[in-house]
């Protein structure tokens, strides 16, 4: 009983790091605790109370302040871990602002002082990076995402129309095992269009007429209006459209809102 007491007397905390990708994780292999749960109910508060360590879990009253796995070392035994909640997150407008827009745009918004052929570098390097993490450390995907895809690749095709850089979908569908159900893909990177271009660059190359795009940002919205093609807004993704004139809540929900 008193190794037992011993154990829980809390005679060390401190924090070891942040950890976005799996590959940043400590090395030592201490038992780890994790804390989940919604978005501002107070995981890293009561991580401060459990060790009695006022201000180690950095607290904020803004709902998604944690954006990483926080790891605290307890006594050289085992691991507190902060996790992100999930949720509702709220992310600074200057960064949603970017999301879904080509390379060429976010390094601009970003980086506006600086000459093209730096930001075109910066864009290079982050691009490059960001394929090689994902070949490793492999992203989350949204719930029902592979059996939703598997269902409707049995009754249609699909295909993705992108702003990304050339590589990001061949290895994103390769780490997630989503190959086999994309017929063709075009990216901002392959033509150097603004997505309603190659929306109409896909639809020629695969002689294609009746379709309907799915996204979550303003900028996939407005390229559909000026491509001509109906749209459904992917409300759980990163965008906010205004009076949407189809939604889905989840991913799951798409073959009955198509008929599928």
């Amino acid at each position: 009983m008193k190794k037992v007491i011993e154990m829980v007397k809390i005679k060390k905390a401190e924090y070891v790091l942040s950890a976005a990708w799996k590959s940043q994780w400590p090395q030592e292999t201490y038992p780890e605790m994790c804390l989940a749960g919604r978005s501002n109910v107070g995981k890293s508060s009561f991580i401060n109370a459990m060790l009695n360590r006022n201000g180690l879990a950095k607290v904020s009253s803004t709902p998604g302040k944690t954006r990483t796995l926080n790891f605290f070392n307890v006594n050289d035994a085992l691991y507190f871990v902060d996790v992100p909640g999930y949720g509702y997150a709220k992310v600074n407008n200057n960064v949603t602002k970017q999301f879904g827009k080509t390379m060429d745009e976010i390094t601009l918004a970003l980086f506006p002082s600086c000459p093209k052929e730096e930001r075109d570098r910066i864009g290079y390097l982050c691009f490059n990076y960001e394929n090689r993490l994902l070949e490793t450390d492999h992203g989350v995907l949204y719930p029902d995402v592979a059996q939703t895809l598997e269902s409707l690749s049995q009754k249609t095709d699909l295909y993705i129309v992108s702003n990304c850089q050339c590589g990001y979908i061949e290895v994103f569908l390769k780490t997630m095992g989503l190959r086999k159900y994309i017929k063709d893909f075009l990216c901002f990177g392959q033509t150097q269009v603004p997505k309603n271009e190659s929306i109409r660059l896909l639809m020629e190359r695969n002689h294609l007429q009746d379709v309907v795009y799915v996204g979550d940002t303003s900028g996939d919205f407005d390229a559909c209006q000026k491509a001509d093609v109906p749209f459904i807004y992917a409300s759980y993704g990163f965008g906010d459209i205004p009076d949407p004139p189809r939604q889905i809540g989840a991913i799951r929900e798409l073959p009955a809102l198509l008929g599928l």
